[in-house]
């Protein structure tokens, strides 16, 4: 029996560079936040909802930011577009939440606009002389597409989303993300800034002392990291134990953990989940490896949906961050969202979405509703609630009159610091970046 023993290792990557700081005053200041609501959260593209959410004319969907709400609505044309939520008479919001509008009606005093966002009705407009047609156009935000998400950008002008997205589109092409449906979309507020619930997982230094029972079907130490201009990610290799083990696992029990992970994060359903725990207790044939089951479980299912995707690549996770706040595990028919964004204006709280979508693989996927998640119970999963349960404790740490500035890796925390560096570009100029 081989011994289950950590020793120290090291990467080749480590160290190359200085170690990064960042201010606290990120995270808790409310100058930040209105530093952020000024010039970063109006001029750059953020994702606002999937495509499915409003199939059909006349569905809409409420996204708010920040102090700003948006009514994303698809025309009668198909088209979707994305009109400021306020009345032009006295600023009265024009819906809440989600539904399905014939046209937009303010509550208040009954001015409408059509899904187009033209003037329907001006309540005793005799009494509004000189008011012109075109100024009572509802405005609208920006609008893009990729991969079945819908994205907005607040402002006029600046880099297209095609301009501002690469390479991420290019790199995950094969996938065909476009084809995925929501399988979950859970929203909640949870007590930390936005940008310390997102870098908690854009790194995997954490895995040790956060989720130790993973480390047997997961190499936390030869990640490769990357910074891809605005945006970055890590490629994960699972199925393998960490190397701080020095191979010192039976390879049986990495097919344990390594199915015991997939059940945690909610992707089977209960035929599927009998199925994988009867695997993880059948013997694995002489030379068979977990990698080996994994591949050909996943190759053979999904292949066909994705035939451009090279084989090598079933078993990495690709983890990206689309700035500013959208970050996802990415694997083959299944993408793990984390979205997060400002909770109002409290810097220490945020909206946190956690977000499940799946390839149909020749299935039929019912539409799904979002769920808000109030209960402190919940359930999370064992991963998802080791995260959660850090950031609370993170928020009222850097509180502490003596913390100052974080301390990041040079190399396994570069993107946390690559992100701290882009927002002060959008600060720098104005909100008018590249």
């Amino acid at each position: 029996m081989k011994q289950d023993k950590l020793e120290p290792v090291t990467n080749p990557e480590w160290g190359q560079t200085p170690y990064q700081q960042v201010d606290v005053a990120r995270y808790v200041s409310p100058e930040h936040v209105r530093l952020e609501c000024e010039h970063l959260w109006p001029h750059a593209w953020q994702m606002a909802c999937r495509a499915e959410e409003i199939p059909e004319p006349g569905d809409y969907f409420e996204f708010e930011i920040g102090d700003q709400s948006l009514l994303i609505t698809r025309t009668p044309a198909g088209a979707i577009k994305a009109f400021f939520n306020a009345c032009l008479h006295r600023g009265t919001q024009l819906a809440k939440g989600c539904g399905n509008k014939v046209n937009f009606t303010c509550p208040f005093h009954g001015w409408s606009w059509s899904l187009d966002g033209e003037n329907r009705h001006v309540l005793d407009i005799a009494d509004f002389p000189g008011l012109d047609e075109e100024d009572l156009r509802l405005p609208q935000a920006q609008v893009g597409l990729w991969g079945g998400f819908v994205f907005v950008k607040l402002t006029e002008g600046g880099p297209s989303l095609e301009e501002y997205l690469p390479p991420v589109p290019e790199h995950l092409a094969p996938y065909n993300i476009d084809e995925f449906r929501i399988r979950f979309w859970r929203s909640t507020v949870i007590k930390c800034n936005w940008k310390a619930a997102l870098e908690a997982f854009e790194e995997t230094y954490h895995t040790l002392g956060t989720h130790p029972q993973i480390m047997k079907g997961m190499d936390d130490i030869g990640v490769v990291y990357e910074n891809l201009g605005i945006h970055s990610r890590m490629i994960v290799t699972n199925a393998v134990p960490s190397a701080r083990y020095r191979g010192n696992v039976e390879e049986q029990e990495v097919l344990a953990v390594s199915i015991a992970g997939l059940l945690d994060f909610g992707l089977a359903d209960e035929a599927e989940r009998a199925a994988l725990e009867e695997m993880a207790k059948t013997p694995l044939a002489e030379g068979q490896t977990t990698r080996d089951v994994f591949r050909a479980m996943s190759y053979d299912r999904l292949s066909p949906f994705m035939p451009k995707l090279p084989v090598d690549q079933f078993l990495k996770v690709y983890h990206y961050t689309i700035f500013p706040n959208l970050a996802f595990n990415l694997m083959p028919g299944t993408l793990l969202g984390l979205f997060a964004r400002p909770n109002g204006a409290d810097p220490d709280s945020c909206i946190f979405d956690a977000i499940c979508l799946q390839h149909p693989a020749g299935q039929d996927m019912p539409r799904v509703e979002r769920e808000f998640i109030t209960d402190p119970d919940f359930d999370w999963g064992v991963v998802m609630a080791q995260d959660v349960s850090n950031l609370e404790r993170i928020q009222k740490g850097m509180h502490a009159r003596s913390m100052k500035t974080t301390r990041l890796a040079s190399y396994q925390e570069k993107r946390i610091a690559n992100r701290a560096q882009v927002i002060d570009e959008y600060y720098r100029r104005g909100g008018e970046s590249s």
